[in-house]
Parts: C-alpha cells; sequence; structure tokens
C-alpha cells in the first residue's frame, strides 16, 4: 500500500490524512498505519512492563502543541478523561524514536500514581497529556498491561 502512482513519466507522491485531517504520512506509505490499525492487538507486549500500551496524537504548533519533535521517553503531566487526577507518565514510542507535532503514535506508557488508578482503567479510555498548563496531546488505550490496573 502506498499513496504514490506514476503519470506519465514522473512518479507523484501524496500525503495521506485520516479522517480528522492528522497527517497519516507524508511519502504516501501506509504499510506500518495499516499494520498497527488491524493488528493493535499484535503489539509486541510479552516482556513489556509497562501498564498500558495507547495510541497518542500530538496537537499541532498551530493548535497549541508544541513546536518541536520529542523523543521516546518523553515524560510529562496525564490527565485521564473520568477524573482530574494528574499524574507523570512516560510515554516509549513503538516502532520510532521521535513524536513530531501532529504525529499519531503508538506508545508504551507509564503512569506514576499507579496505587491511585488500581481497577479504573480500561482498552479504549481517553487521556489528554500537558506540559505546564499546555495540552499537547490526547490518547487513548489500546490495552492494558499491569493488570493491577484493569477495570
Amino acid at each position: 500500500m502506498d499513496g504514490s502512482a506514476s503519470i506519465g513519466s514522473s512518479q507523484e507522491t501524496f500525503k495521506i490524512y485520516d479522517e480528522e485531517e492528522n497527517l497519516i504520512s507524508e511519502c504516501g506509505d501506509l504499510e506500518g498505519y495499516a499494520y498497527e490499525y488491524f493488528h493493535e492487538n499484535g503489539l509486541e507486549t510479552e516482556h513489556s512492563k509497562c501498564d498500558f500500551i495507547a495510541q497518542i496524537h500530538f496537537k499541532k504548533e498551530r493548535d497549541g502543541g508544541r513546536n518541536q519533535y520529542v523523543k521516546s521517553d518523553y515524560r510529562s503531566q496525564l490527565v485521564f478523561n473520568f477524573d482530574d487526577f494528574q499524574t507523570s507518565h512516560r510515554q516509549i514510542y513503538i516502532g520510532t524514536n521521535y513524536a513530531f507535532p501532529g504525529d499519531l503514535v503508538n506508545a508504551e506508557i507509564d503512569i506514576l500514581s499507579q496505587e491511585y488508578f488500581h481497577r479504573k482503567l480500561k482498552a479504549g479510555m481517553g487521556f489528554k497529556f500537558y506540559e505546564g498548563p499546555q495540552l499537547i496531546g490526547t490518547g487513548r488505550i489500546i490495552k492494558i498491561i499491569n493488570s493491577k490496573l484493569q477495570k
């Protein structure tokens, strides 16, 4: 799968966006995105010590997000949509070492306040993450790894 096509003697490449106008691919490549979309439960989690796997979206700079990329092992504040409690968390990106403004990536997430969220989390649950008061992204839990957090 790709977003390029031959037109006459030239090869054209297309940017690909999802339904919410988020950029999926800069160069038309869909294979990685499609694999993750259709095989979410196939994410490598056997040896993971994270709390859960999530799909996260970084806001674009023009929408109030960061103006630069972050590296895997990025840390910020996380708030779940069902609660106002804010906790520190760490993001380890799956399949990439960087996340840029506007990116949609899968990540292993570790949260600091595990005791507080005992039996409160489930797949599909949404959250937001912040740098200080600035909302820089949103996420959705794909799979709970730490069974103590499972609702």
